[in-house]
């Protein structure tokens, strides 16, 4: 082979490594734009998991309320029917 045949390949060679460089440069652009595209999202929906939990602990802190409030409303109704049971007995008897 002669040294022009060399110094041809050699050429050859680097032009495909130019190439296979490029190639790799211009897919490293489209990684890194879809990472910027992801990282962005990724805060998007870790605000959005956030707000998430601040509302899910002010529907528990609300359904705590409405919970305590029907448990008295409970006992007020249980006296209630107590109260008018009794006072039915007690004219029941009063009629004997």
């Amino acid at each position: 082979m002669s040294t022009e045949d060399r110094v041809l390949k050699l050429e050859n060679a680097f032009a495909t490594l130019v190439g296979l460089v490029r190639n790799m440069d211009e897919r490293m652009d489209e990684s890194n734009s879809r990472i910027a595209v992801i990282e962005s999202n990724l805060g998007a929906l870790s605000q959005i998991v956030l707000e998430l939990a601040q509302s899910q602990k002010r529907s528990d802190e609300r359904l705590d309320k409405v919970t305590e409030r029907l448990d008295k409303l409970t006992e007020r109704v249980d006296r209630l029917a107590d109260t008018v049971e009794k006072f039915i007995n007690e004219s029941r008897s009063d009629k004997s």
